[in-house]
């Protein structure tokens, strides 16, 4: 259950269509703000200045870059020391530098700023007939914004000039004038036989400030990330200005870059130089010494005699590693035979061993064994022939171990030679690297300087030529234009602006009121509970607050939908008893249940309203029944037959009405007498449906006690009245199972409301052929 109360209180879901028609319900609001924020923005374009856009397009050349001459100096042998190209990041912001926009501003004179009065405000004029001059030495020092304001009299003009809080005032009667101002030295000519102006201002800005300002209004940017051309931008009032100031950036840019170009390459002309007589001298002393060194060593070329003595020392190497390994293989022969356990055991062959008179010794001894070993096969070891074949076996092997011990000798012998060549050799061959080691670094020195002095002469020539070429480091691909059309104000975007913001204010504003709100103002609320609306009352006058039979109007029709969804939860014939409460007073319970009885009577069923709103009933009143008797007799003993308590409403014959009776001391507790009880199973007996206008359940117990005679129960919750808290209120109830089967019945729908008006008018108008 405590499930079911949270997903129906706080884990709602947004209803975009509620949100709509919430807001179309309000349409006037908008049809007001819209139109309204219109105007307004109509009023802003036609006061705007128009602004136009000017563009222009260069590409940068880096072969001409200022750094140029010392990439070139450095790039063939130091790589360390290669400078990196010139990014194109670096040269936008040297474009956008003060030191170049204040050259621009300072040659068009962008600084001063001529205002005519035309229709009761100054605005810009940019070709005026009147030009303004201040002294140079004024300009340099000049801190802040010289006003300056000029107004025809009688007698010739009046000058008004002020700076930093200091004004000074003079006049002059024709041009050219010489004005004294707080800044300085001022001087007005006419350029042209144009009227002047009878009003005019003059503002002379301060270098940084006019810099600024032409900062904020130039844009550059590279057109793509894969090329090295940057697009120029440039806003202003007037077209031609603007055109002026890109043309202008543009010259100054190239102008800049030339100058600095060609300081750069004629410092490195004269470093060039300097180099050049240092180094001829240095590579002179290195190469005198080379010639002393070899006179010295009385040697022509060392890697040639180094590389023929490592040759024969390599040959005596591999000779010397044959005898060792011939001289190694003898002793294991040579071993071999002279042990006991080998004495009629072959002798290994293809050792290695070059002597040719011992490997034949080796395969006649060989033969021999394999002899003996064929006639032991076919006789005993004290065969005369096996003796004799011993015998030779023998002498064989003596001649073999005499011939292995004079090979042996002969090997020493050629390994001993072998070893004195190679140790002659290498003792060359060690001598060879500290002569090497010294004639290398002799030779190296002068080759570094040789190198380097032809690298100076190549990079003089090259500097020459940078020095006397005159190409502009930006070539202009598209010059300046401006476009026809003002980049500002944008009239369709501040339109669509305004009406935009006006939605959203007025939407805002719907909102945030909606959101403050206490009341229940929309069905959509009472649906977020997730307990069920039986029925959706509209607001009406108060001249048809009763339902009539036969009638089809929106209240009728609003009631029998209502009836409709009640008979689907009392199909049961043993529960059909409906209590009818609210959360406060003035929600209309009354109302709704003596309708909702009406419209049951209409159907044909015995229908009984019972007042139980013991604290402060009505029916007797609307009725116009006896208040002495009523349903409070009864409960306190006064009363004891229940007849005498069931009166005729008047109103329709199957309709009878019990009503609450006198006001008692005790409500509550009558209430939970068992009499009530008795009451109950009667009206069930003799009656079809049994509807009970109760006390608001916010307000007092009452109700509380009614859940245990009635079967279903009827919130009625009124739009604009009944407070949101009244929502929770009746879920907790129905969570805690208080009451039974708590319904809704939401009173006073506003017909306007575009979401429910299907259901109000529908069926109201459907074959009943009335209008309204």
């Amino acid at each position: 259950m405590e499930t079911r109360k949270d997903e129906s209180m706080q884990e709602q879901e947004i209803d975009l269509i509620e949100l709509f028609y919430k807001l179309l319900i309000h349409w006037k609001w908008f049809a007001v703000t819209v139109p309204f924020a219109l105007f307004i923005a109509l009023i802003y374009v036609n006061l705007s200045i128009p602004i136009y856009k000017a563009s222009a397009s260069i590409i940068i050349k880096d072969s001409d870059t200022k750094d140029k001459m010392l990439d070139e100096l450095f790039s063939t042998n130091s790589p360390a020391l290669s400078a990196a190209g010139t990014q194109m990041e670096d040269e936008m912001e040297i474009m956008r530098s003060r030191s170049i926009l204040s050259q621009v501003v300072d040659e068009l004179n962008l600084h001063t700023i001529y205002k005519v009065k035309k229709g009761g405000r100054y605005l810009e004029e940019v070709y005026c007939p009147l030009r303004a001059t201040l002294d140079k030495e004024a300009m340099d020092t000049l801190s802040s914004t010289l006003s300056i304001e000029i107004e025809g009299t009688v007698s010739g003009f009046e000058v008004r000039s002020e700076q930093a809080n200091k004004q000074q005032t003079t006049t002059f009667t024709g041009f050219p004038a010489f004005i004294d101002t707080p800044a300085g030295r001022l001087t007005l000519r006419c350029l042209s036989d144009e009227e002047f102006p009878e009003e005019m201002e003059i503002s002379i800005l301060c270098l940084p400030d006019a810099v600024r300002a032409c900062s904020s209004k130039l844009t550059v940017a590279t057109t793509s990330k894969k090329t090295s051309i940057i697009g120029l931008s440039y806003t202003d009032i007037d077209k031609r200005r603007a055109e002026a100031f890109l043309s202008k950036l543009i010259e100054v840019y190239n102008r800049d870059a030339l100058a600095d170009k060609n300081k750069v390459a004629g410092n490195t002309l004269v470093f060039i130089e300097e180099r050049l007589d240092s180094i001829s001298g240095e590579l002179g002393f290195v190469e005198k010494h080379m010639e002393q060194y070899k006179v010295q060593e009385r040697v022509s070329d060392i890697k040639t005699n180094m590389a023929l003595d490592l040759s024969t020392n390599n040959e005596y190497e591999k000779k010397l590693l044959e005898v060792e390994t011939q001289l190694n293989m003898t002793n294991s022969i040579y071993n071999y035979v002279e042990n006991s356990k080998h004495s009629y055991s072959l002798l290994p062959v293809n050792t290695g061993i070059s002597d040719t008179g011992l490997l034949k010794l080796i395969d006649e001894y060989n033969k021999e064994l394999l002899e003996r070993e064929r006639l032991l096969y076919a006789m005993k070891d004290n065969n005369p022939a096996i003796i004799n074949q011993n015998i030779k076996i023998d002498v064989l092997k003596r001649n073999v171990v005499s011939a292995l011990a004079g090979v042996r000798e002969g090997l020493l012998i050629e390994r001993n030679d072998i070893m004195q060549k190679t140790n002659y050799f290498n003792s060359r061959i060690m001598s060879i690297p500290k002569q090497e080691r010294e004639f290398n670094n002799i030779n190296r020195q002068q080759q570094i300087k040789a190198n380097l002095y032809l690298m100076l002469l190549e990079r003089k020539e090259q500097a020459a030529i940078s020095l006397a070429a005159t190409i502009n480091k930006a070539r202009i691909i598209d010059a300046a234009l401006a476009e026809d059309v003002p980049v500002s104000p944008k009239r369709k975007v501040i339109y669509v602006g305004a009406a935009f913001w006006a939605l959203c204010l007025t939407a805002g504003f719907i909102f945030l009121k909606d959101a403050f709100r206490t009341k229940i103002g929309s069905a959509s609320e009472v649906e977020k509970t997730q307990l069920p609306i039986m029925g959706m009352i509209p607001q009406i006058s108060e001249s048809e607050k009763q339902v009539m039979e036969g009638r089809n109007n929106i209240l009728d029709e609003a009631f029998r939908r209502t009836r409709t969804n009640l008979r689907f939860i009392t199909e049961s014939e043993e529960k059909r008893c409906i209590l009818v409460t609210s959360t406060v007073s003035g929600d209309g319970k009354s109302f709704v249940s003596i309708n909702l009885a009406l419209t049951f009577a209409f159907m044909g069923c015995k229908v009984l309203l019972v007042g139980l709103d013991l604290r402060k009933p009505r029916l007797a009143e609307y009725f116009g029944l006896n208040t002495k008797q009523g349903m409070s007799y009864y409960l306190s003993g006064n009363e004891t037959q229940l007849d005498n308590l069931i009166l005729p409403s008047g109103l329709h014959p199957l309709l009878s009405v019990a009503p609450a009776g006198p006001i008692p001391p005790n409500p509550a507790e009558l209430l939970e007498t068992d009499k009530l009880k008795e009451a109950f199973v009667y009206f069930r007996e003799h009656f079809d449906y049994v509807i009970v206008d109760s006390a608001p359940v916010g307000m007092v117990s009452d109700s509380l006690c009614l859940g245990r005679v009635t079967d279903f129960t009827l919130f009625v919750c009124r739009m604009n009245c009944t407070p949101k808290s009244a929502l929770s209120l009746a879920v907790d109830l129905d969570v805690s199972e208080q009451i039974n089967s708590v319904s809704f019945i939401i009173n006073g729908c506003k017909v306007s409301d575009k979401k429910y008006s299907y259901g109000y008018g529908y069926g109201y108008s459907y074959g009943s052929g009335n209008t309204k």
